[in-house]
């Protein structure tokens, strides 16, 4: 006979779930695949939500492109809320085919980021120690069209969906059983990613704006797991493949061609079709559970991300024609600037992640059960070779740093059949400072086109719930 420990297990899934609040947004889900344990075949329905407060002081650093003089600093009373609240739905079922053989499938969305700064709030003309405007050859300029400038990120909007299938088959071994699993993941992505090019105050009709749709593409997942229900033990391991994608859109943005044609009127602002080749990363989660006193459950979760390899996205836009007899790809190999343009290159991260979670649960009475975990993630390696003395980052797209959260959860039995869980976290996130350097070559001249600013985020809470249904059918 099973200990009645084990009915308490499932409810880690509800407390793990309310400590998932990531700044930015990006992981959006444990992607753990537990409808796959149990004996009875049910339906599991949850949503969550997330409000991340983040807010920032950023200082606009500007000097001569041909001086040796430190940069002066324009300062930004701050950037406002930037992160919009995220949420998390989930819908699970589970049927035992036959005695020893499960099969489950599971929708969310996995990958979510919202991050939006004020528009025309931190791009700037690039001035000489005097304050005179200089151009791209770091001459005094007194032309709008012809002036240097610096631009920096405003809004990166990425969506995600999966729908993942999996069967399980247990073995008898020792005291235990074993389990192992595996089905196809089939997963969606777009993203939208801005950016602001000059300091002129005219809206989005001087933003660099990439739109991109990934499609769908299949991968899998596969696990193994070995439960001594009596003692409410599980230990398992669960692989998540790379899924890459060939993501196609527009990419629509103001185009300077008569830096190129000659032409004035070519200045304006040009759709054109645009790829680029991305990818979910792989993972690998460690779980341990076990029952440690009567009616207690105590549980630990490690989860490894390969998002070090995503370090941007190189988009390329068409090779159609623009003006006259140009290609887009014509112009851009005539003109940085317009390469700059045409094919953006979108920074996105520089690190793996682990996360982890431990926690307990305990069993009150035949209805009602309650736990408590402590979860984080880090970033793994060192940084970036260009990330300044005092920095985190040289991004703005995807702010964020280590965080630690609190959560607590309760799952209840409303009828034999039907159990309802719901969960609170709150979460700690560290301050975080993002610069950019500029960067010179052996005549002194500037020749970093990246954006030049001091971000600090002050250290912030984030606050998270989940709700939950469970029937057994």
């Amino acid at each position: 006979m099973k200990h009645p420990m084990v009915k308490i297990s499932a409810l880690s899934a509800s407390i793990l779930a309310a400590s998932s609040a990531m700044a930015g947004g990006f992981d959006n889900s444990s992607r753990a695949f537990n409808i796959i344990y149990g004996d009875n075949n049910v339906i599991d329905l949850s949503y969550g939500q997330t409000s991340v407060p983040m807010k920032a002081r950023i200082d606009r650093l500007q000097r001569a492109q041909t001086s040796g003089a430190a940069p002066t600093q324009d300062k930004i009373s701050g950037s406002g809320e930037i992160i919009d609240d995220f949420s998390r739905p989930q819908v699970g079922i589970r049927y035992n085919i036959m005695e020893n053989v499960t099969c489950a499938a599971q929708v969310e969305q996995p990958f979510a980021a919202q991050v939006d700064y004020a528009d025309d709030s931190l791009a700037y003309v690039v001035t000489n120690d005097s304050g005179v405007p200089l151009d791209s050859a770091g001459n005094p300029t007194g032309d709008p069209a012809s002036m240097a400038f610096r631009t920096a990120p405003i809004s990166t909007k990425y969506e995600s969906e999966s729908f993942t299938v999996a069967c399980g088959y247990d073995f008898a071994l020792g005291t235990g059983n074993l389990k192992v699993f595996a089905g196809p993941k089939i997963q969606s992505v777009n993203g939208f990613f801005s950016e602001d090019l000059s300091p002129q105050d005219v809206g989005n009709n001087d933003n660099l704006n990439v739109t991109l749709d990934g499609g769908t593409e299949v991968g899998y997942i596969a696990g193994v797991a070995y439960e001594i229900p009596e003692y409410a033990l599980r230990a398992s391991i669960l692989y998540h493949n790379q899924i890459d994608y060939s993501a196609t859109g527009q990419n629509k943005t103001f185009l300077p061609l008569s830096a190129v044609t000659g032409n004035a009127a070519d200045d304006r602002i040009y759709t054109f079709d645009a790829a680029t080749k991305t990818f979910t990363p792989q993972t690998i989660e460690l779980a341990f559970q076990s029952g440690i006193a009567e009616n207690t459950l105590a549980f630990l979760k490690m989860r490894w991300s390969e998002y070090g390899k995503l370090t941007n996205l190189d988009v390329r836009g068409s090779n159609e024609t623009a003006v006259g007899a140009l290609t887009y790809q014509q112009l851009a190999t005539a003109n940085d600037q317009l390469d700059a343009l045409i094919n953006p290159n979108v920074s996105m991260f520089s690190n793996d992640t682990l996360d982890y979670s431990l926690g307990l649960g305990h069993r009150f009475n035949d209805k009602l059960t309650m736990g408590a975990s402590f979860s984080g993630g880090i970033k793994l390696g060192g940084k970036s070779d260009d990330t300044p003395l005092g920095a985190d980052s040289t991004t703005l797209r995807l702010p964020g740093d280590t965080s630690h959260t609190l959560s607590i959860g309760a799952e209840y039995s409303v009828l034999p059949n039907l159990k309802v869980s719901g969960g609170l976290g709150y979460t700690f996130i560290n301050d975080y400072v993002v610069q950019t350097t500029f960067r010179e070559d052996d005549a002194g001249n500037t020749i970093d086109d990246s954006s030049s600013f001091r971000a600090e985020f002050s250290k912030t809470e984030a606050t998270s719930f989940q709700f939950g249904l469970t029937y057994e059918i």
